[in-house]
């Protein structure tokens, strides 16, 4: 059985353009993590916690890799996620991989 669900292979011909972009998403506020240390980790945070984006677009297929410094996304958000980009920039929901870095420190 393959573990790879949802696979999707795609071709495309033509010029190739990669961007690149990082964001702080560090929270400007008191945060109460789930898991591990039960206390408000306001003063935790003394570096950047990140969501890091590639878009590569290749003629006409646009793709995306988003990663970001979280735990987790549920399957609920990360849908929510991908349809504000795809109405956003036209990036098609099965053309973008949102991936978390899982770190344990991060919300």
């Amino acid at each position: 059985m393959s573990m790879l669900y949802n696979l999707h292979e795609y071709y495309s011909e033509g010029e190739v353009h990669v961007g690149f972009s990082s964001e702080n998403i560090a929270p400007t506020f008191p945060v109460v993590l789930p898991y591990g240390k039960q206390i408000p980790l306001m003063n935790f945070y003394n570096r950047n916690i990140y969501c890091k984006t590639m878009i590569l677009e290749v003629g006409e297929l646009e793709l995306a890799l988003i990663a970001c410094d979280v735990i987790g996304f549920r399957g609920e958000d990360a849908e929510y996620i991908k349809s504000c980009i795809e109405d956003k920039l036209g990036i098609r929901k099965e053309s973008i991989i949102l991936a978390a870095t899982h770190n344990h420190s991060y919300p």
